[in-house]
């Protein structure tokens, strides 16, 4: 009897106590939920427009990863527990339920490869009259795409056959009839094509007019892409082969003039309920000259409302190449930095430095408000650019070089000292020393006052000195 009473003693410490499971089992229980929150974790990540490992995958991967994370947290939780079997029972069934359902409770992208790689819908008779073997256009009229492939083998192209939206049909005789594509909303097309794929050879041509326009693009730089996405713009993509680079969209109408339609009366009043959502929606359009419209009455107007929104509608738009139409390019920018006043953001700077790098190289104009902003966010980044176009037109970046002189003080001193310098030169450098130098290039300043061969060089030199000193000796405010 007290053998038995021993064991009933022990068994009920390790089972019936008030501790539920000993160390161990709290360590199994602790990585169980670490685990399974990490699986939470990646799906909520995963959940929105930026690309992640997990919303790359089909569905049946991430279903495969959702549920393994939860048999794993479920086999590490059950011998976890010695008691409360019912409640355990239930903890376990609930994760083994997000398992399943995590893939279709948060949204999941399929990848445009294999999106658009499978066989194309086959359209009706109502939707269209394309032979029932496959895309609309013949061989004969790839002519143009061929030549140009054969032309330029090292180069990218592209034929995109745009059909024209269905009027009307009749089921009876199958016949179509097909509305007509304006001249307007082809060289729309045309150029937006040009300018998203970076290449000036954009050619249509009438395809059985009835039907649609071939738009062949030739000598793409890069790798072939898969452009079904890009596409989507015009319209639904209902055949693609990104092998061959042949493409055929339906066009859209609604899809081509919804952010030109939104560009009305209450876009223009900042006081109307409707005005951020309808510039926003004009941020989007096809046309140039309506996003650049719509980017500076957002800048004019700095309104309040939905204000981040307006700031990742911008960072979007931004995303696409905008080198060819350099005033919107610039209007877009200027909008950012008026909407995105939070420094340290890393996608604004990155954002605004394309901008800035891609101007300077070119040796084409750049925004003032844009480049104060760079200087006041990426100071040293900026200090190298800022210093070659302040060589150039010293007059011109005074004030810009001026707010970076704790980078550039140690340059203008090396310039100074050069023996081959120029008079010019040298007065250049000694205007910006005397409005914005510092007791770092007092002894340089000395020299030069002293030894310059230049009567008015030297003059300057002394004046410069003058004024640091007079700013050294000036209260500290």
């Amino acid at each position: 009897m007290m053998r038995q009473k021993a064991r009933a003693n022990r068994f009920g410490k390790s089972f019936g106590g008030k501790r539920s499971f000993n160390s161990s089992g709290a360590v199994r229980c602790s990585l169980a939920v670490f685990l399974f929150a990490v699986c939470v974790f990646m799906f909520l990540l995963s959940d929105g427009e930026h690309e992640t490992f997990l919303n790359q995958l089909e569905y049946h991967y991430q279903l495969s990863i959702s549920l393994g994370f939860a048999l794993i947290s479920t086999a590490l939780l059950l011998p976890s527990f010695s008691a409360h079997k019912t409640q355990v029972g239930a903890v376990v069934a609930v994760i083994l339920l997000l398992g399943i359902s995590m893939p279709s409770m948060w949204h999941f992208r399929i990848p445009e490869t294999e999106a658009y790689s499978a066989p194309p819908r086959q359209l009706t008779d109502t939707e269209s009259n394309r032979p029932p073997e496959g895309r609309m256009i013949q061989d004969k009229e790839l002519e143009p795409f061929i030549v140009a492939q054969s032309s330029r083998p090292d180069r990218v192209h592209y034929s995109i056959f745009v059909r024209y939206s269905v009027a009307s049909s009749n089921p009876e005789n199958g016949r179509v009839k097909y509305e007509k594509m304006d001249a307007a909303t082809k060289n729309l097309i045309k150029k937006s094509l040009s300018r998203l794929l970076r290449t000036e050879k954009v050619d249509f041509v009438e395809s059985r007019t009835e039907f649609g326009v071939i738009y062949t693009v030739s000598d793409v730089l890069g790798n072939k892409q898969n452009i079904s996405t890009l596409l989507g713009r015009y319209g639904d993509v209902y055949y693609s082969d990104p092998v061959a680079g042949i493409y055929e969209v339906a066009l859209d109408q609604n899809k081509i003039n919804s952010g030109k339609n939104a560009m009305v009366a209450e876009s223009r009043n900042p006081n109307h309920p409707a005005y951020t959502e309808l510039n926003m929606q004009a941020l989007r359009c096809l046309d140039p000259g309506v996003v650049c419209e719509a980017a500076n009455e957002l800048a004019r107007s700095n309104v309040n409302r939905l204000r981040s929104d307006i700031v990742n509608c911008l960072l979007g738009v931004l995303q696409e190449p905008w080198e060819k139409e350099p005033a919107t390019y610039k209007a877009l920018v200027e909008a950012l930095v008026v909407y995105a006043t939070d420094m340290g953001n890393a996608q604004v700077v990155d954002a605004l430095w394309k901008y800035f790098d891609r101007n300077v190289k070119a040796n084409q104009s750049v925004s003032i408000i844009v480049t104060r902003r760079l200087v006041k966010e990426v100071p040293d980044r900026m200090a190298e650019p800022v210093w070659l176009l302040w060589q150039r037109q010293p007059d011109a970046w005074n004030e810009i070089a001026g707010n970076l002189v704790q980078q550039l003080e140690p340059h203008m001193i090396e310039q100074l000292e050069r023996p081959d310098i120029a008079v010019n030169e040298q007065r250049d450098v000694l205007g910006y020393l005397k409005v914005y130098g510092t007791s770092l290039s007092l002894p340089v300043l000395q020299r030069v006052s002293e030894s310059a061969n230049d009567l008015t060089v030297k003059l300057e030199a002394s004046d410069a000195v003058n004024a640091i000193n007079g700013r050294a000796s000036e209260p500290q405010k």
